[in-house]
């Protein structure tokens, strides 16, 4: 269904962003595109502070993805250095990914959303040296494929990926080569825009996750409060998924579900070298 990009259309139209807050924002430029950066308000000098990075999905502005995760609450409380890239607009005039061998190019730009993700990340860890080492991304559908494809590239430094309805690449000789990952994915029973089982255009979520787990998957509990469903947990390394009962390509992340996702980036160490 990754194909259809009609499909993937659905949810809220870009517009015109609005204020996110009331700290320190900049923006960086790279090429033709921006990324605002959104430091703690209070940051010190030689305060080490996580990154993370929300990558919207295909016809959204991450500044969406933002406002419906409450991202930048989170992240002042939490103290993150929050970085919302914009992607490219494609010839329908839909911002987009170009993220794996499935999705989601679909009109032929050629862009480097990967390269552009890398040196995004090497600008804001060049104007915050004390920060600590990594960074997370929190990617909804094809903003979390284009995390899997930033995780497939073993000198990203990323550490941490979120991915929210997502999936990888279709051929997984295209990950051959990735470094260790702490993986959490959050996928709802009823995602009819990418399967919960997969389709021809990308694996399903067990799969997806099995790729970058260290041993086998086990059923344990959701976190309190997240909502009805099962956990696949691997207990060697930092991999597990979050199988939500009953919900769409649209999770509640403005609810419960939303810090629990923060939780888990806090909580969860950077995963061990394979």
């Amino acid at each position: 269904m990754l194909l259809l990009p009609l499909l993937l259309a659905c949810g809220p139209k870009p517009a015109p962003a609005p204020p996110l807050w009331a700290g320190p924002v900049y923006g960086l430029t790279v090429g033709d595109r921006e990324a605002r950066v959104l430091p703690p308000p209070d940051a010190r000098p030689d305060e080490a502070l996580p990154v993370v990075v929300a990558l919207g999905g295909y016809s959204n502005r991450t500044w969406q993805l933002a406002e419906w995760m409450d991202l930048v609450d989170l992240a002042r409380e939490r103290r993150w250095v929050l970085v919302l890239p914009e992607g490219s607009i494609d010839a329908k005039g839909n911002p987009f990914w170009a993220a794996t061998d499935t999705c989601c190019d679909w009109y032929g730009a050629g862009v480097d959303d990967v390269a552009f993700l890398r040196e995004v990340v090497r600008r804001v860890r060049a104007a915050h040296p004390a920060q600590a080492e990594g960074y997370a991304v929190i990617g909804h559908s094809n903003g979390a494929f284009l995390g899997a494809a930033l995780a497939c590239t073993p000198d990203s430094g990323l550490t941490h990926l979120v991915s929210i309805g997502g999936s990888g690449f279709l051929d997984p000789s295209l990950c051959a080569e990735r470094g260790p990952l702490a993986l959490l994915q959050v996928h709802g029973t009823d995602d009819d825009v990418m399967p919960l089982d997969g389709d021809a255009t990308a694996p399903g979520a067990r799969e997806f996750v099995e790729r970058w787990a260290c041993g086998p998957l086990e059923d344990a509990a959701l976190p309190e409060g997240v909502g009805a469903g099962t956990a696949w947990v691997d207990r060697s390394c930092p991999v597990s998924a979050w199988i939500l009962d009953g919900v769409d390509h649209y999770p509640p992340l403005d609810g419960p579900l939303g810090p629990a996702i923060a939780d888990w980036i806090d909580q969860t160490p950077p995963p061990p070298p394979r």
